[in-house]
């Protein structure tokens, strides 16, 4: 699905590619220049507009992560930009840090672009709120380092999965795309 006001194009900020220019875009282009400017990330360690495809049996879905953070070759944070209210992003954004990675990835940040909630992937606890508390990339690798590496049962990957799916693929926001049929 497409945003519905296209005001042109521009160039995204951390991979040079040609974008429609959106409002949204735009607060997802700031995202990249805090994180890259502010926290000492380098292109390399990002990856955006990585998609994670879903199957509960019944329905599937694909969503898009906007950005997911490795350090070290090992992902620790995934970001997701979702306009509006955070707290009902927060449950889709920890199921996303649940299925991307055969582990659960340690950090989950949901943000508008104007604020953040910093979640932990395990607990699924807010850890930070606010832009300020997105970790900064020897934050992050400081944290994780001592964290181990935690992997869900089938079960609760299957459960993640009718999480995300009955959450995002039922919004019709722009990072989702079009529910499956089965």
């Amino acid at each position: 699905m497409g945003h519905p006001l296209v005001l042109g194009q521009l160039e995204d900020y951390v991979t040079g590619a040609r974008l429609d220019d959106t409002l949204d875009e735009r607060l997802r282009q700031q995202l990249g220049h805090l994180l890259l400017d502010e926290l000492g990330y380098q292109r390399t360690d990002l990856q955006l507009r990585r998609e994670l495809t879903v199957d509960t049996g019944r329905h599937g879905a694909t969503c898009r992560v906007d950005f997911v953070i490795s350090v070290d070759d090992r992902v620790l944070m995934v970001m997701r930009y979702a306009p509006g209210a955070l707290v009902v992003r927060e449950r889709p954004t920890l199921a996303i840090a649940r299925l991307l990675e055969p582990y659960v990835v340690p950090r989950a940040v949901v943000t508008n672009g104007r604020d953040a909630r910093v979640l932990d992937g395990a607990s699924g606890k807010v850890v930070g709120t606010g832009l300020e508390a997105i970790p900064s990339r020897e934050q992050l690798a400081s944290a994780c380092s001592a964290a181990p590496s935690l992997e869900l049962t089938e079960n609760r990957r299957a459960a993640e999965a009718r999480i995300l799916v009955a959450f995002d693929a039922l919004d019709d926001g722009c990072n989702c795309g079009p529910l499956l049929e089965h």
